[in-house]
C-alpha cells in the first residue's frame, strides 16, 4: 500500500514544541504495520490458490484526533462477502463460533457451482470451512519486534 501523506503535526512535550517526536512514532508504527502485513500475505500463500486474500492485506497509519493509529486490516473487492477474511480466521459452521452446520435462510438448499466441474451443487446443510489463521500468527511472530521497536522510540524522545 502506498503510504499515506504525512501532515506536520506539532505537539507540546515538556514545553517544547516539536514534530520529530510524532514523526518517530509514526515512522516505528508503519515499520511495524508493514512487517505484519508482510507476514500475514505469506500466511496465506499456505492455503491459497489464488493469492486474492493476500492482495486484499493492507496497512495504515494515520492521525485521529490527538493520537496516531495504526491499523492492518483487509480489504473486499466488489461483490464480495465483508467477512470473508474473518471467516478464514476463525472458521465457519461447526468449525466456528456457533458450532453447528450452515442451513439456507431462504429455500431448501444451499447453491453454488464447483469450481472443477463447473456443476451446479445443491446441498441442505455444508459443514463449513476450518480456521486458518493468518493473521494472527503474524501478529504473534512480530510482537517481540514491536515491542522492541517502541522501547527504540521511547529512548529517543527528550529526556
Amino acid at each position: 500500500m502506498a503510504r499515506a501523506p504525512s501532515k506536520p503535526v506539532k505537539i507540546n512535550w515538556r514545553g517544547e514544541v516539536t514534530r520529530e517526536i510524532v514523526t518517530e512514532f509514526r515512522n516505528a508504527l508503519e515499520e511495524c504495520c508493514a512487517k505484519i502485513a508482510t507476514d500475514a500475505k505469506k500466511n496465506t500463500h499456505k492455503f491459497s490458490d489464488t493469492g486474492n486474500l493476500a492482495a486484499r492485506i493492507n496497512w495504515g497509519v494515520s492521525r485521529e484526533g490527538n493520537r496516531i493509529v495504526a491499523k492492518v486490516f483487509t480489504t473486499t473487492g466488489k461483490g464480495e462477502n465483508g467477512g470473508y477474511a474473518l471467516w478464514v480466521e476463525v472458521g465457519t459452521g461447526i468449525y466456528g463460533k456457533r458450532k453447528r452446520p450452515i442451513r439456507p435462510k431462504k429455500g431448501k438448499f444451499l447453491v453454488w457451482r464447483d469450481k472443477k466441474t463447473g456443476k451446479l451443487i445443491f446441498a441442505r446443510e455444508v459443514r463449513g470451512r476450518p480456521a486458518t489463521p493468518f493473521f494472527r500468527p503474524a501478529i504473534e511472530s512480530n510482537r517481540g519486534f514491536v515491542q522492541e521497536r517502541m522501547k527504540e522510540t521511547m529512548r529517543k524522545l527528550p529526556k
